[in-house]
């Protein structure tokens, strides 16, 4: 699990395989969409800087790179939930449950966060459990092909309260939707995964689960690159195809997601196979 396990668990090793993983892929992607940016799109070079230096996000609360600074700084810690999975899962467990019930205490403002403290809650809120509980499910699966069914049926249950929860206080007006958003999407990611580690086991010879799995597992090698290029193409996408597509809001942007997606994936590709390519020589 991220490079990080009991045959090389040093975290200064994890560190440096992190720093080789992310820095090359994300230099790239900020000087190739840096240059369209500021040519076609009459953006300063000043401000560009500042943006993805990602200065910005630490000293102004910018959220234009949030998803690449909050994947730094979990990165930082992942080294310590390693050694909580490792050491006991009942205390990883239990600390899911602390984190979920301060989100929802935050949600109902029952205890309230101040600013700057805030925004890197609402951040690391949604970041932190996703990868205490992909290190729960990876501890779950090692050397075999799915997962302990108490593990899955937890993360499941805990899932839905959660989502309970989060859609309530949403209906109940007293908080924001981003941090509920992105609190239900995690489990509903996590609930495909179980669900499909259970239909791929089912039906492992099935030409189509079979196609499924290749096309999941190439996915996977590139996950890296999508999350560092897709939301600067829905940048560029978005006011393109409000401006040529006579459809409904809705319909646009849901034009908008296929097609970034697609797009993404591809030169995700391709800046992968450009780095292995630099790396080579």
């Amino acid at each position: 699990m991220l490079l990080f396990n009991e045959k090389d668990s040093d975290p200064i090793s994890f560190y440096k395989k992190r720093i080789i993983r992310l820095i090359p892929s994300y230099l790239i992607v900020v000087f190739v969409f840096g240059i369209f940016a500021i040519c076609v799109m009459d953006k300063s070079f000043n401000e560009y800087l500042w943006t993805y230096s990602l200065v910005s996000f630490y000293v102004d609360n910018t959220l234009n790179e949030w998803f690449v600074a909050s994947i730094i700084l979990v990165y930082l810690i992942y080294p310590l939930i390693y050694v909580i999975v490792e050491k006991s899962e009942a205390v990883a467990k239990a600390l899911l449950i602390l984190i979920y019930a301060i989100i929802v205490l935050f949600l109902c403002h029952i205890i309230r966060i101040p600013n700057p403290i805030r925004i890197v809650f609402e951040i690391l809120g949604t970041r932190f459990p996703a990868f205490l509980i992909g290190s729960l499910m990876a501890k779950n699966s090692e050397g075999s092909r799915g997962i302990k069914l108490s593990t899955a049926r937890y993360i499941i249950i805990l899932g839905v309260l959660s989502s309970i929860l989060s859609l309530y206080v949403f209906k109940m007006k007293v908080a924001n939707n981003w941090i509920i958003i992105r609190t239900v999407f995690i489990f509903i990611v996590f609930s495909i995964i179980i669900c499909w580690i259970i239909v791929r086991d089912k039906a492992e010879n099935n030409n189509i689960i079979r196609s499924c799995t290749t096309f999941f597992t190439f996915v996977g090698g590139i996950t890296l690159e999508i999350y560092l290029v897709h939301e600067k193409v829905l940048g560029i996408l978005t006011p393109v195809m409000y401006g040529i597509l006579p459809l409904s809001s809705y319909s646009v942007q849901l034009v908008i997601y296929i097609i970034g997606t697609i797009l993404s994936i591809i030169l995700a590709s391709y800046l992968c196979k450009f780095l292995k390519k630099i790396q080579r020589k």
